[in-house]
């Protein structure tokens, strides 16, 4: 069970075992800056969500993730796992990440010549925002289900390196109106929104 977040320090490495489950409450996150393996099977997956374990509760997206309110009513969304910088060499194997508060950004890292995350025989679904962003990255994924979003539910922003195969990626989310599309694929970004960088 977590509260008020949790960091992987760089150097370091979480190793979760099958089975495991890991609770969040509301406004709790995981940072990583070392590494993640949260490696399960198909017996004994890995779960990452909510602390509401109703029935009612079951397939509600928004019960958890990091942001940071300011007082002048702006917000910063972390989300859920929020990769920093320095961070490598993660793993997601027959894990499942459902119903995160408030999230802009699932999945967010920066750019390496290896594989940041590789994903495989995993299930990120019922997301208040984006199932996955990422940015100027190498990812990974295999075998995997990226679904219902209140966003796009795959983003891969600003160029990067990244692999699919046999992955499902799509959006029946009954949680409100959705004009995005469920994925998205872009090189470029805007700034004072009068220039577009390549990349």
């Amino acid at each position: 069970m977590i509260y008020n977040s949790v960091l992987v320090d760089s150097l370091e490495t979480l190793i979760i075992d099958p089975g495991c489950r890991i609770h969040f409450h509301y406004g709790s996150g995981m940072f990583v800056k070392g590494t993640l393996k949260a490696t399960g099977t198909f017996e004994e997956p890995i779960s990452f969500q909510g602390d509401r374990l109703e029935e009612s509760y079951g397939n509600i997206p928004g019960q958890w993730g990091a942001y940071t309110e300011f007082a002048d009513g702006g917000l910063y969304i972390y989300g859920g796992i929020h990769f920093l910088v320095g961070s490598k060499d993660n793993v997601l194997d027959y894990s499942i990440i459902k119903m995160q508060q408030k999230v802009s950004k699932s999945i967010v890292w920066d750019f390496s010549e290896n594989p940041v995350l590789t994903i495989s025989n995993s299930r990120i679904e019922n997301m208040a925002l984006n199932c996955i962003d990422a940015r100027t990255t190498f990812l990974k994924a295999s075998n995997s289900v990226f679904a219902n979003s209140g966003s796009y539910t795959v983003a891969l922003r600003f160029g990067g390196d990244y692999e699919f195969n046999h992955c499902t990626v799509v959006n029946y989310s009954g949680f409100g109106n959705r004009k995005e599309p469920a994925l998205l694929l872009n090189n470029y970004y805007v700034f004072n929104k009068l220039h577009t960088v390549l990349i």
